[in-house]
């Protein structure tokens, strides 16, 4: 039987991303201070439970100490208590930082986060890169940065299996963390030679459109360039 395979995303954009993306020893020191700030808000997951745990566990349930079992009533309402306990402490994390793709993108949308930062395997297919490029460059209170080895360190350190995205919110408490990526790094831009090709064809575009429209015969060419030079300066 034939296997069809699904198309890759595909997403046609003229305008072209740069992610600035450094070397992964130039990103450590910055990451080294991420993992530092998530641990310290909690985000550091326990020890996976093993088969011989789970094994132990069972048999403490199930086995037949009738002390255990009178005290039935009073270990769930301990674990009611956990669980109430787990919920409150997701809460607090969330009011500081964010992981996970999905929870990123939800909150880039209500315009909260001060910084976002994926992984470079994220944005590795061009599609998701050019998607994320429009959506970043929309935001107006929020950076949004590529780094290198951003899973391989946070993974590592939260105990986590993949983190290929954090964002971190808009308040007080970040604000060290935000200046110290905004000086090490540079977020998503527009690639000047794509942006200026494109102001530069809207420039002769109108000008062609003025000059036919009150009849005028003077060469404008020469106007162009100029103008065009001084986006250039203007950008540098």
């Amino acid at each position: 039987m034939k296997k069809y395979r699904s198309s890759k995303p595909y997403l046609k954009c003229r305008l072209k991303f740069d992610w600035h993306i450094k070397p992964h020893e130039m990103s450590s020191q910055f990451l080294s201070a991420l993992a530092e700030f998530l641990v310290e808000k909690g985000f550091k997951r326990l020890g996976k439970i093993t088969r011989r745990n789970r094994e132990e566990k069972c048999v403490m349930k199930f086995g037949s100490d009738p002390q255990e079992t009178n005290d039935g009533d009073v270990s769930k309402e301990n674990n009611d208590m956990d669980s109430m306990g787990a919920n409150s402490e997701t809460v607090q994390k969330s009011s500081f930082a964010l992981i996970g793709m999905r929870s990123v993108l939800r909150n880039m949308q209500k315009n909260v986060l001060s910084a976002v930062f994926f992984d470079t395997t994220t944005i590795k297919p061009s599609s998701v890169a050019t998607t994320l490029g429009l959506c970043a460059i929309s935001l107006r209170n929020t950076k949004v940065y590529a780094i290198s080895g951003l899973n391989t360190v946070l993974s590592k350190a939260l105990n986590m299996p993949m983190v290929g995205a954090v964002g971190l919110m808009n308040i007080s408490a970040t604000k060290e963390l935000c200046d110290l990526a905004s000086n090490s790094f540079t977020s998503v831009s527009i690639l000047n030679k794509v942006l200026l090709k494109l102001l530069k064809k809207s420039l002769l575009l109108m000008t062609d459109m003025f000059f036919k429209k009150y009849s005028l015969t003077i060469h404008y060419g020469f106007y162009v360039e100029k103008f065009s030079t001084f986006l250039c300066d203007l950008h540098e």
